[in-house]
């Protein structure tokens, strides 16, 4: 507590003024009846020696309001500690890391986690701003998300900060202070700061400038310096090829921390179906096999072979007894549905092989990038092929094209009518189609196919040589090649087909002009100017033929499948769905339903969080069904075990990040209130010594 102005206290000294009133004044002698005048004159005298200090009640009152007057007047204040500022008006953005490291437990099990304690923090802030702030809140796992835009509501971002939970994220927090920079580009306030609340682990952090008027505050959460931490890294499961029904897992494990346990035992949990969490309890009814990891060097690996009961659809593998810092990154779920990779049926002349540069490009796309099995066929055998096996003897029964996603025409188009019947049933059924007409395709050939192409192919004809290739994207067509290099700069062109496409998106053209690939995306069509192979140009024999033969087949497959491995959270890709399903469905690994819209045929899973596995179903004005190739996988990133803390040593304000402030509360208030209340008080007392109840008593 203290004085705005104390000087005014020495106005306390007119308390003496009523004192004084009181000793000075005389009081009203009773009247009496008495013999002698002796007698009226020691009465009187004794009278005013009695009336020196009359009605001392009143006089407190008198005291009590004139001291009053001079605590009001001196401007008493109280002080309030904050736990950010001096209470003035800012415009602020906190930075909130949600990421899987924010799971770490701030003591015991049963300890609440660090982002517990960001939250916490974080409604300290939001409650000691002053009136008329602004604030907004920006999540920091990837990829960083606005949760809440700004506004001068603090009620509704003190609401959105219980909504916050860690997910299986990887941490952003450069990518997360550039948004909320952003957000503080047009703010109304002229302090404008980020304050990013994060334990800072996963990895060393370039802080920068938030730009001109920005300052960015680091408010650590922590816990402890170096946190012992175990946890699943890596987990790969394949159909066991000795036995059949069985599988075989490797689990890579990391450790981080001093006190390191020498090895760590693992459990493969059978997860019931519908449920995309294991049984925490983790019985003798659930577990399917468990063995020792050692740990050396922070890393332990392990494989086993279990054999799942029927109807399982995937498993859990949990690390047991460990007393870490975080329980978050030590379970993996698995799934052990049929392999969901691409089926891509690449036709080709017969003892040709113009597929090969084709086939062995798929075989080379990164398996993070959604893996494919991509097979060759002789054109003659077509309506032979099942799933890569030729038996000319089945050849009048084989279901040609079952299974496959796309089919490509590479050098050639099947005369036979039953291969003819076999492409247009797979295209006019949702298969993909590409082709790509080689230097001896004919133009009665590909009249055959004709309805089916997105463009008329013409006949192949001399091209310029040394021709510019650049990744162009026409109209609303999809960017078949990222931005920037591609690979396929100064592309050799010997000889193409000319394509006339008035209608259709032109993806790729020659540095002349001239159409080199068109894409119908609604369709899933695609036809190439040049073939697959080295005779009409170099294409195959150029870097950028890998990455653009993946985005076309990506682009031209069935909707309704993922590749075949598990996603960090933030990173899974949009699903492709058929143009006639109505609504989606999501069930979470806990069993919620989410309902998603369908935006231009695709759903956005980027929002998805909670480790484990999920299933999609889908309707249609016909049925409602699982997509079998479509169950995702969500995992904890591995970079995320590793709880060590590195806040940089560069800060935008002092070394100590946002610090505690204080504000004054003013009270002078209160005591103009006891003034007035005094005066009410002495205004009652005096009506009540001069009124009608006096005179009655008198």
């Amino acid at each position: 507590m203290g004085l705005s102005t104390p000087l005014a206290l020495l106005v306390a000294a007119l308390v003496a003024l009523p004192v004084v009133a009181h000793l000075v004044r005389r009081a009203d002698v009773e009247r009496r009846v008495i013999p002698t005048v002796a007698l009226l004159r020691r009465v009187v005298v004794r009278d005013r020696r009695r009336a020196r200090i009359t009605e001392p009640w009143l006089l407190a009152v008198r005291v009590a309001a004139v001291i009053a007057e001079t605590l009001a007047l001196a401007g008493p204040f109280l002080v309030d500690r904050l736990a950010y500022g001096d209470g003035s008006a800012l415009s602020v953005v906190l930075v909130i890391d949600d990421s899987a490291s924010m799971a770490r437990r701030t003591g015991d099990a049963s300890s609440p986690t660090a982002l517990h304690a960001a939250r916490d923090r974080a409604r300290d802030i939001l409650r000691s701003l002053g009136d008329g702030s602004e604030v907004a809140i920006v999540l920091a796992g990837g990829p960083p998300r606005l949760l809440v835009p700004r506004s001068p509501d603090r009620d509704a971002a003190l609401a959105a900060l219980d909504r916050v939970r860690v997910g299986a994220r990887r941490t952003d927090l450069p990518g997360a202070i550039s948004l909320a920079t952003r957000q503080l580009a047009s703010a109304h306030l002229a302090a404008r700061r980020v304050i990013v609340l994060s334990d800072f682990a996963g990895g060393e952090l370039a802080l920068e400038r938030g730009g001109a008027g920005v300052e960015i505050e680091l408010a650590p959460i922590t816990i402890d310096e170096s946190p012992t931490n175990v946890g699943i890294r890596e987990v790969r499961a394949v159909p066991d090829p000795l036995e059949a029904g069985a599988w075989s897992t490797t689990v890579e494990v990391s450790a981080f921390g001093e006190d390191l346990p020498a090895s760590v035992v693992v459990r493969v949990l059978a997860l019931p179906p519908g449920s995309g969490t294991p049984d925490p309890r983790g019985d003798a009814s659930t577990e399917l096999t468990r063995a020792p990891i050692a740990i050396e060097r922070g890393h332990g690996r392990a494989s086993l072979r279990f054999h799942p009961p029927e109807g399982i659809a995937a498993v859990a593998l949990q690390l047991e007894g460990l007393d870490d810092a975080s329980a978050f990154d030590d379970l993996r779920v698995v799934s052990l549905r049929p392999p969901r990779a691409s089926r891509i049926v690449l036709v080709e002349p017969a003892g040709a092989r113009t597929a090969r540069f084709a086939t062995r490009a798929l075989g080379a796309v990164p398996e993070g990038s959604g893996a494919f099995l991509a097979t060759a066929v002789d054109a003659d055998h077509l309506a032979a092929h099942r799933a890569g096996i030729i038996d000319p003897e089945e050849a009048e029964h084989a279901d040609a094209l079952r299974d496959v996603d796309v089919l490509v025409l590479a050098g050639v188009v099947p005369t036979s009518p039953s291969a003819l019947e076999a492409i247009h049933g797979f295209v006019e059924g949702g298969g993909g189609l590409l082709v790509a007409p080689g230097p001896h395709a004919r133009a009665i050939d590909l009249a055959a196919i004709a309805e089916l192409l997105p463009a008329r192919v013409g006949e192949a004809r001399t091209a310029t040589l040394d021709a510019s290739l650049p990744s162009v994207r026409a109209g609303d067509g999809p960017a078949i090649l990222p931005p920037g290099p591609t690979g396929l700069e100064s592309l050799v062109v010997r000889s193409q087909h000319a394509l006339e496409a008035p209608d259709a998106v032109v993806s790729l053209r020659t540095s002349d002009g001239a159409p080199l690939l068109v894409l119908d995306e609604a369709q899933r069509r695609a036809v190439l100017a040049v073939g697959l192979d080295d005779a009409m140009s170099d294409l195959p024999l150029r870097i950028g033929f890998v990455p653009l033969l993946a985005s076309l087949a990506r682009t031209l497959a069935r909707p309704g499948s993922l590749p075949d491995r598990p996603f960090v959270a933030g990173e899974a890709p949009a699903l492709r769905v058929e143009a006639e399903v109505t609504s989606i469905e999501i069930v979470t690994p806990t069993g919620e339903v989410l309902s998603r819209p369908i935006d231009r045929g695709r759903v956005p899973l980027d929002d998805l969080a909670e480790p484990g596995l999920y299933t999609l179903r889908i309707e249609t004005e016909a049925r409602v069904r699982e997509l079998d190739r479509a169950a995702l996988v969500l995992v904890p990133p591995g970079e995320e075990i590793d709880l060590t803390p590195h806040v940089p040593e560069q800060r935008a304000r002092g070394d100590e990040g946002a610090v505690d402030g204080e504000t004054r509360v003013p009270i002078e208030r209160f005591a103009f209130l006891l003034l007035g209340l005094l005066a009410v008080i002495e205004g009652f007392v005096r009506i009540g010594r001069t009124g009608p109840l006096s005179r009655a008593r008198s």
